[in-house]
């Protein structure tokens, strides 16, 4: 409900109602690259791996998410696989270039080493 009022609030002014976040509701994070990045993303936390999470990134990217986060164990390991297919899709209404994705490693790839093997097999699924 929470999402939906926001939704909502952030649309365009119109005679109709429209389900498309504005994109000067969200602020920009200037990062040492030059590169801006969204303050605000899409979480992907509580997604079962059920191929909601990939219509879940579909729909919040036509809303106005440029920023997908997802982590390595979420979904039981298969959201951010979910999460690439939804951006590999044709269905994906946004270039790649223009979207943010954050993850996160898991507990057991502490270290150098560990961390840029989990780093691989999330850059893989996604």
């Amino acid at each position: 409900k929470r999402v939906s009022s926001v939704i909502e609030s952030a649309a365009e002014p119109s005679s109709e109602k429209k389900n498309v976040i504005n994109p000067e509701c969200f602020q920009i994070a200037g990062l040492e690259t030059k590169i801006s990045m969204p303050k605000v993303g899409f979480g992907t936390y509580r997604f079962k791996g059920s191929g909601a999470a990939q219509k879940a990134t579909i729909d919040a990217l036509k809303t106005g998410y440029r920023l997908i986060d997802t982590a390595y164990v979420y979904g039981g390991e298969k959201t951010e696989m979910e999460i690439g297919k939804a951006l590999n899709s044709s269905q994906c209404p946004v270039p790649r270039s223009d979207i943010f994705i954050t993850t996160k490693h898991w507990r057991s790839f502490h270290g150098y080493d560990e961390t840029m093997k989990c780093f691989d097999t999330s850059l893989k699924r996604l």
